[in-house]
C-alpha cells in the first residue's frame, strides 16, 4: 500500500511539473521557427486542457498571495481562495495520471441502489429505442392530442348553445337587463375559449399533416434503418462475433494441444478438470470480448444489451445450479455414468466412449451406432460395466434371425432406428425396439430342430432301445443329402413319453450357424428321413384311436 502512494505522490509530481513546464513556455514569446526545424506537434485535447487548468492555477496562486498580503486580511475569501487552489491541483493531478487523486487522499465507501444501478445501466438501451420509435410516437401523441381538442371543442360548443337558449329565453319573457349582462359575458368568454381551441386544433391538424408528409414509405423505412443498422451497429456486432469466435477457436486450439501432449492412454482426473475450466474459460473469453469490442467502439447501446444479457444468463444458470453440478461431475467421469460403461439410451445399451458438451456413445453392433447427445440428456441416467461376452445387439448384418411368430430370414439392415428383415423373400421393418420385442433367435450363430414322432403301441419292447437307434443312425446317414445338413453337429433321439394313442419319441438335432439359410428344408427332411427310416424297419405309425374293452 506505500508503494502504491509513493508512487502515486511521483506520478502527482511529474504531471504537474510537466504542466507547469508546459505553461511556462506558452507564456514565453513566440519565435519563428527556422526553416530547418520540424514543425510543431499539432496539441491534443488533453494538453489543452492540462494547459487551461495551470493557467487557472496560476491565477488562482496570484489571488490568494494578494488576498492573504491584504490589509485587513478577509478570511473567508482566504479560505474559499485555498478551497479552490485545492480542487484545482486535484483536477490537474488527476488529469495528468488518470487517478481520482480526491478518493486516494480520502476515500470514501460508494453506496451502491441496485434499482439505480440497473437503470443506469439500461439507460441507452432505453434512449435508443425511444429514438427509433420518436417519429411514430409523435404522430400518435398528435393524434391523441386532437381528438381531445375535437372533444373539447363539442362539449364548449354546447356550452355556447345552453347559454345563448338561456339568454334568449330571458329576452322573451322580459328579464331585467342586469340579469342579461353576465349571460352576454359568459357567451362572449366561451365563445372566444371555442375560437382557441379551433385555432390550437387546426395547429395541430397542420403539425400532423407535416409529420405525416414527411415520414418516408414503409419500405424506405425499412432500408433506411438497415443501413442505419449495418453503418452504426452491424460493423459492431460482426467484430463482436468475429472476436468470440478468434476467442473460443484459439482457446479450442490451445486446449486440443495441451490435451494432445498431456493424454497418455486414460483420461485421469487432472486432465478431465482441466477441461471443464477449459470450457469455463472458453465462455468467460467470448463474453469478455464481446464486452470489449463493444467498449472500445463507444457503443454503449449494444454493450448494454449485452451486458443485461449476460446477467440474465448468469441469473438463469444460478436458477439451474443443481444441474450444472452435475453436469461437471460426469464431464470428471465422477458421475452416475462414466466412460467405458454400458447406459441404456432409448431402449438399446450403448457404450459411454466420451463423456463431453457433445457426449459421444456407440453400439458395435448397429450400422450407424454412433450417437452425439447433449450432456444435459445424459444427467439422470446411470451407467453399468458390461460383462466380456455380453452381447450389444442380438444379431448383425447378414445374420439369419428367427422371430417369435415363427417367421425367419436375414438381417439386411440394423440401426438405432429401424431393423429390416427378409421374410419370405420380401423385406419387412421393424422399429428397432419392436424387433427386440419379437425375442428374436440368431440362427447364424448355432441352432437345433426339435421334432416329436410317434409310433404305435405294438412296437413297445423296442420303443426305448432299438427304434431310436435305427432312427437315429437314419438321420446320420440321410441328412447330409438334404441342403444344409452337412452342417449337423449332433443328432439325439430319445424316448419321450407314452401318449393316449402313441409311444413319442423326442428328436433333437443340432446344427452350426452355416445351415441357418436352409432351416425350413432341414426340419420339413427330418420328418420325411423319420418317416422313411419307419417304413423301412416296419415301424407303424399310429393315427387317434379309441379302444373299448368288453367286460
Amino acid at each position: 500500500m506505500l508503494c502504491r502512494l509513493l508512487l502515486l505522490v511521483f506520478s502527482l509530481l511529474v504531471g504537474f511539473a510537466e504542466v507547469r513546464a508546459c505553461a511556462q513556455q506558452d507564456s514565453m514569446p513566440s519565435v519563428v521557427p527556422d526553416a530547418a526545424q520540424e514543425p510543431a506537434p499539432t496539441p491534443t485535447v488533453r494538453h489543452q486542457a492540462l494547459k487551461n487548468l495551470a493557467q487557472q492555477l496560476l491565477q488562482n496562486e496570484l489571488e490568494l498571495s494578494a488576498a492573504e498580503r491584504q490589509q485587513p486580511v478577509d478570511p473567508e475569501r482566504v479560505v474559499n481562495l485555498q478551497t479552490v487552489q485545492k480542487q484545482l491541483r486535484d483536477r490537474l493531478a488527476s488529469l495528468a495520471t488518470g487517478f481520482d487523486v480526491a478518493q486516494v487522499r480520502s476515500p470514501k465507501e460508494e453506496e451502491y441502489e441496485l434499482q439505480t444501478e440497473i437503470l443506469r445501466l439500461v439507460r441507452p438501451l432505453v434512449r435508443a429505442i425511444s429514438k427509433a420509435t420518436e417519429g411514430p410516437r409523435q404522430i400518435q401523441e398528435l393524434q391523441s392530442h386532437r381528438e381531445q381538442l375535437e372533444a373539447q371543442i363539442e362539449a364548449s360548443e354546447q356550452v355556447v348553445r345552453g347559454l345563448e337558449r338561456t339568454r334568449r329565453d330571458q329576452q322573451q319573457s322580459g328579464t331585467e337587463p342586469q340579469v342579461l349582462v353576465p349571460l352576454d359575458a359568459a357567451v362572449q368568454r366561451w365563445g372566444a375559449f371555442v375560437s382557441e381551441l379551433r385555432d390550437e386544433c387546426l395547429l395541430v391538424a397542420g403539425q400532423l399533416e407535416s409529420l405525416e408528409a414527411a415520414r418516408a414509405p414503409m419500405s424506405e423505412s425499412v432500408q433506411n434503418a438497415v443501413a442505419d443498422f449495418v453503418r452504426r451497429r452491424g460493423v459492431s456486432l460482426f467484430l463482436a462475433i468475429a472476436a468470440a469466435a478468434l476467442v473460443i477457436l484459439f482457446l479450442r486450439w490451445l486446449h486440443r494441444m495441451v490435451s494432445r501432449i498431456a493424454m497418455r492412454g486414460e483420461r485421469r482426473l487432472p486432465l478431465r478438470m482441466f477441461d471443464v475450466a477449459f470450457q469455463g474459460l472458453a465462455a468467460l473469453g467470448a463474453a469478455f470480448a464481446v464486452v470489449a469490442v463493444f467498449y472500445l467502439r463507444g457503443d454503449f447501446e449494444l454493450l448494454a444489451v449485452a451486458i443485461v444479457f449476460l446477467i440474465g444468463l448468469g441469473w438463469a444458470l444460478s436458477r439451474s445450479l443443481p444441474t450444472l453440478l452435475e453436469q461437471v461431475r460426469l464431464l470428471l467421469n465422477a458421475g452416475a455414468v462414466r466412460e467405458g460403461e454400458r447406459v441404456m439410451i432409448d431402449g438399446l445399451p450403448y457404450r459411454v466412449d466420451a463423456l463431453r458438451l457433445q457426449t459421444r456413445l456407440s453400439n458395435p453392433e448397429l450400422q450407424g451406432g454412433v450417437l452425439r447427445i447433449p450432456l444435459r440428456e445424459v444427467v439422470g441416467r446411470s451407467s453399468r460395466k458390461s460383462l466380456p461376452d455380453e452381447p450389444w445387439f442380438p444379431c448383425q448384418q447378414g445374420e439369419w434371425v428367427m422371430l417369435a411368430n415363427g417367421a425367419f430370414g436375414p438381417v439386411e439392415v440394423q440401426t438405432p432406428d429401424q431393423v429390416v428383415v427378409r421374410i419370405d423373400g420380401a423385406p419387412r421393418t421393424f422399429r428397432t425396439t419392436e424387433f427386440l420385442g419379437q425375442m428374436p433367435s440368431n440362427l447364424s450363430r448355432g441352432f437345433f430342430i426339435l421334432s416329436v414322432f410317434g409310433i404305435d403301441y405294438r412296437h413297445q419292447e423296442a420303443a426305448t432301445t432299438t427304434v431310436p437307434e435305427q432312427f437315429a443312425k437314419a438321420l446320420h446317414v440321410r441328412l447330409p443329402q438334404v441342403p444344409g445338413g452337412a452342417f449337423v453337429t449332433s443328432v439325439v433321439v430319445e424316448f419321450a413319453a407314452a401318449a393316449a394313442s402313441s409311444l413319442d419319441l423326442q428328436v433333437v438335432v443340432r446344427f452350426s450357424g452355416e445351415a441357418a439359410a436352409s432351416y425350413g428344408g432341414l426340419r420339413r427332411g427330418i420328418q420325411r428321413i423319420l418317416v422313411e427310416a419307419a417304413t423301412q424297419h416296419g415301424v407303424s405309425i399310429p393315427f387317434p384311436q379309441l379302444t373299448i374293452h368288453r367286460a
